[in-house]
């Protein structure tokens, strides 16, 4: 070892043969003169393990010209070291490189790591190497490239614990990852402005497979692929996964301003069973291709604005209801789900079934929800949930009949939390068995537990008071009430005793009732439901000519229903009652009683 100053210059002779040396204490074998400050402070807390098995240290030369050049003949600074279990930590908030052995070798102003094996954020080294360039004076930067293995929870985990932690480390929040992954990384790190770090590669997924926190029932499984990455952001194509046991082809493409990932499968409908809590609708059923687009948006560094948007034609789904929601599993008929959040971040529904039923539905602190049916596109109301519907038929038989058939099982909700709910319904023709109602305008709202209806058609109009407390009587008032009664069935013979559900109590009046063109007058009735029997308690029919008053007793059991009923009708105008029936008055009467039991 040896140095000499001269008048103008220190020179240098020094052969080192190294053994057993910690890594750590490396600088106390090199001038510290020589070396540029700012990289001194970065040197001294970098290597933070490891051992010098043996090595060779040579510096000859002018020390004021130091850091020599590559083809500077008279000066010579170079050493190659043969290192174990070494910790580089290169830039403050990154994942240092641990347990490094291989080779490292520096000549010039460059600094070579040799790796044999070696990790990084949890990732085995395959084959990487590392330089550092101006190292002993500059600006020194780190480039490390080469093939990492690892998990797929481990690249993850990168993105929490790496300076890219502000944009993407809230991702473990609401992904997890189970599987192997390999990272094919190119790492250029300015050692002295670590934030200015340029990184691209590729991640390479095996069999992987990922969670979401929100929808753990539909984890995505089985992702073979490249999912290219870079400062501006990620792409991907055609990588392959399974979603809901069938394959599905995933892209990631970026944007203006966005990131769009295209999942591209199939899906059927006992799959959906986890989605719907196990409640999948029975009468939705058969399997059917999709196409789900997310699109993520930085609004600010790490503050992230996510849309999803799921189509499919439905080919190949049945569903059983009536129109105009009913189709073949032959029939086509788009349909678009889209999630988004509002201006103030709550999540916003869209949906929209084949343009004739539309809806979109805000949840949060209260919820509120439009759904239209043949109508423009809905619009959130001020509070609580609103029905439109503009039809040309509609039959509430069929509809009747579907519910008793798909929804009778369904579990009871709890009205108590329902926000307030209006309907507004507007049909040409609505039909109930064989009665035809046309040109109704209705409109229903639910108020304190109650249902209030209105009601105009050419054929009634009136209101319906119908509490939710099953202890409380419904009221129907009708100012007039005009019906034409179906055409009598000639299959009189033969007939059978019939069961059905008792009717429910109520309280009616009716202002006017015209039945077949014959005036019958004003209507009143009352009737109770009282366990397996329904009472009439009373009812009356009043008009100028004619007063009728029923009551009865409708009786269920087992094999068949019995009913029985008591009649009373009074006249003081017979003639007059024939004219109110559209009859010719052929018989004169002041006063006439009929009474009769059924």
């Amino acid at each position: 070892i040896g140095l000499v100053s001269q008048s103008d210059a220190t020179l240098a002779d020094i052969d080192l043969q190294m053994l057993d040396v910690a890594v750590a204490s490396w600088l106390s074998y090199v001038p510290r003169s020589i070396l540029d400050p700012d990289y001194l402070e970065w040197a001294e807390d970098a290597y933070t393990s490891g051992q010098i098995e043996s090595g060779n240290f040579t510096l000859k030369g002018n020390l004021a010209e130091f850091p020599f050049t590559a083809d500077d003949s008279a000066n010579v600074f170079e050493f190659t070291l043969n290192v174990v279990d070494v910790g580089l930590d290169y830039g403050e908030g990154w994942p240092a490189l641990e347990s490094i052995a291989g080779q490292v070798v520096s000549s010039a102003n460059k600094l070579d790591i040799l790796p044999k094996s070696g990790r990084i954020a949890g990732f085995d080294f395959v084959d990487v190497s590392a330089v550092i360039n101006n190292i002993y004076a500059g600006k020194p930067v780190l480039d490390l490239t080469g093939l990492l293995s690892g998990t797929t929870q481990n690249a993850l985990n990168f993105l929490q614990n790496s300076p890219l932690s502000p944009r993407y480390g809230d991702i473990t929040d609401w992904v997890s990852a189970q599987g192997n992954s390999n990272i094919v990384l190119n790492l250029k790190i300015p050692l002295l402005e670590p934030n200015a770090t340029d990184v691209n590669g590729h991640l390479s997924f095996e069999s992987s497979q990922l969670s979401l926190a929100a929808m753990p029932e539909m984890p995505i499984k089985d992702i073979k692929g490249r999912l290219f990455f870079n400062n501006d952001g990620v792409n991907a194509e055609a990588i392959n996964a399974n979603i809901f046991t069938k394959p599905t082809l995933i892209d990631v493409t970026p944007q203006a301003e966005s990131t769009l990932v295209t999942a591209k499968g199939e899906v059927d409908s006992q799959q959906l069973e986890g989605l719907w809590q196990k409640n999948m609708p029975e009468f939705v059923r058969g399997t059917t291709r999709y196409q789900a687009d997310i699109e993520i948006r930085e609004k600010s560094m790490g503050d992230f604005e996510t849309d999803i948007r799921v189509t499919s034609d439905l080919a190949g789904i049945t569903i059983d209801a009536p129109e105009p929601i009913g189709k073949k599993a032959a029939d086509s008929r788009l349909i678009s789900v889209e999630l988004m959040e509002d201006t103030q971040q709550r999540p916003l529904f869209h949906l929209n079934y084949d343009d004739v039923v539309k809806a979109v539905w805000q949840t949060g602190d209260a919820t509120r929800a439009e759904i239209t049916i043949g109508l423009p596109e809905p619009e959130l109301p001020a509070t609580g949930i609103r029905f439109k519907a503009r039809l040309n038929d509609l039959s509430i038989s069929d509809w009747t009949q579907w519910q008793q058939k798909w929804l009778k099982d369904l579990p009871e909700t709890n009205n108590d939390n329902w926000p307030a709910v209006e309907i507004e319904l507007a049909v040409d023709n609505l039909q109930f068995n064989q009665w035809v109602l046309n040109d109704v305008q209705s409109k229903a709202f639910q108020r304190n537990q109650i249902w209030q209806l209105e009601i105009q058609s050419r054929q009634m109009r009136g209101n319906i008071r119908w509490p939710m407390d099953s202890a409380l009587l419904p009221t129907l008032h009708f100012d007039f009430v005009d019906l034409q009664l179906p055409a009598a069935s000639n299959e009189t013979s033969d007939r059978k005793k019939f069961s059905s559900d008792l009717w429910p109590s109520f309280q009616l009046n009716i202002d006017n009732l015209t039945v077949d063109g014959m005036q019958l007058g004003r209507v009143q009735a009352r009737a109770i439901q009282q366990g397996q029997r329904w009472v009439l308690e009373s009812a009356s029919l009043q008009s100028a000519v004619l007063q009728a008053n029923l009551d009865g007793v409708w009786q269920k059991n087992e094999l068949a229903d019995n009913s029985q009923l008591n009649l009373q009708l009074t006249s003081n105008d017979l003639a007059g009652l024939f004219l109110d029936l559209g009859y010719q008055p052929a018989i004169e009467a002041n006063q006439v009683e009929v009474k009769g039991q059924f």
